[in-house]
């Protein structure tokens, strides 16, 4: 059986600038890669992508921060998202966030037919959620953190 190695991307969110994107995995246990602004983008926890998802999940990074949630609201969507998934409720969970999001609207049709593409979708979206649910502290620092040792 020929085995296929596929590239893998994992998502990343950096606290420097805020972005959140796909970085190519180099390593199994990669924790970190480089970002655009020259900081570091940390790996978010949750799936790995395929190269023919790196657009999708640009296009739903652009609806999420389209949306301008606070921390506190993104991860409330992510739960959301987690019960609809759990339940089996892609359509639903969709819908529901359709009103939330309503750029979601034209991707509905290429992910009708096809709940496994729209948990896909929701999963992914969930995934971007969760990185911007991260406190982006170091945005209203000046300079870089320090790390701070701490005395016994």
């Amino acid at each position: 059986m020929p085995y296929f190695h596929s590239v893998q991307f994992l998502p990343t969110h950096c606290r420097a600038c805020g972005s959140v994107a796909l970085a190519i995995r180099s390593t199994q246990n990669q924790a970190a890669a480089p970002c655009g602004c020259g900081g570091t983008a940390f790996v978010v926890p949750g799936p790995s992508f395929a190269e023919h998802e790196v657009a999708l999940f640009d296009w739903l990074v652009k609806v999420a921060r389209y949306a301008q949630l606070r921390p506190a609201e993104a991860q409330r969507v992510c739960l959301e998202i987690e019960t609809g998934l759990a339940r089996a409720d892609q359509p639903g969970t969709y819908a529901r966030l359709t009103e939330r999001f309503p750029s979601l609207a034209e991707l509905r049709p290429q992910l009708a037919e096809s709940p496994a593409r729209m948990a896909r979708a929701l999963r992914m979206l969930e995934t971007i959620l969760n990185a911007l649910a991260i406190p982006a502290k170091s945005l209203s620092l000046s300079t870089a953190p320090v790390p701070h040792r701490r005395e016994a």
